[in-house]
């Protein structure tokens, strides 16, 4: 009786094992999707913002002063030298926070998105539905128009760039060339969607007011603003500037912070 005893809790053993050793189709999902990412690509787009936001809030907050209040460049600039260098940097934490979750889930979502569909491509199948409170998520519409087709387009001319420019052996000129190709792209891009942040800032600054679509408050500033297109891009230029500066950092930063941890991982 005991060695027969022993004979079935053998095996049943064994079948236990038999069964954990089979993978189920979504433990293996899980695993090769989740796999695809990179805490390296998180921490790197997490630096990059972090150094942009803390080297361009200045020019940021001239910028929104403009948008919100139609007023030159001269104008906003006197504001903030009225305030002091003290305050020159008062609110800067929450754009910070925001920025650097931001990027941080942008690249890293990118870089393990594309090597998860490049190494499976049968399971490229995903719908994405936003919900969200209502007053929380006030102006929005802008800027998913803004966001989703610029991160798009950056990406492709990023990719583009790092294909059709020449290898340089050289760190220093090799960092001045991302540097030119992220911030001839980013300013582009941030010239060409200007117009959403316009209108982003018109509908977020009627905080507990009724919501106005889109196009209701497009409509809005073009009367305000003497029925002129033009009007929709007060305070461009000086973007343009920032774009320019924030966006070669943020690649370059995140180039180097990328290859860093790459060596350290070798």
């Amino acid at each position: 009786m005991i060695a027969e005893e022993k004979k079935v809790q053998q095996q049943q053993q064994t079948n236990c094992n038999e069964l954990r050793s089979i993978p189920l189709r979504s433990n293996v999902f899980t695993e090769r999707f989740f796999g695809s990412f990179n805490w390296e690509e998180f921490a790197c787009g997490c630096g990059a913002a972090f150094v942009n936001i803390a080297i361009t809030y200045p020019i940021y907050k001239m910028i929104f002063r403009q948008m919100l209040h139609g007023v030159p460049i001269t104008s906003a600039f006197s504001q903030l030298r009225h305030e002091g260098l003290m305050f020159l940097y008062r609110g800067m934490l929450p754009p910070l926070a925001q920025k650097t979750i931001s990027l941080s889930i942008m690249f890293g979502v990118f870089d393990g998105t594309r090597r998860y569909l490049v190494d499976d491509y049968r399971m490229n199948a995903y719908v994405f539905v936003h919900h969200g409170f209502h007053e929380l998520y006030r102006g929005i519409v802008p800027v998913l128009w803004r966001n989703g087709p610029s991160n798009a387009l950056f990406f492709i001319l990023r990719e583009e760039a790092s294909i059709r420019l020449p290898q340089r052996s050289s760190i220093s000129t090799r960092a001045a060339q991302e540097f030119i190709a992220g911030a001839v792209i980013g300013a582009s891009i941030s010239t060409l969607f200007y117009p959403l942040n316009v209108i982003k800032v018109a509908m977020q600054s009627s905080m507990g007011h009724p919501t106005e679509s889109m196009w209701t408050t497009t409509l809005k500033i073009y009367k305000e603003r003497g029925n002129s297109i033009m009007y929709f891009y007060r305070g461009c230029g000086f973007n343009t500037a920032r774009s320019f500066i924030s966006w070669g950092i943020m690649n370059a930063a995140y180039e180097n912070l990328k290859n860093l941890m790459t060596l350290d991982s070798l």
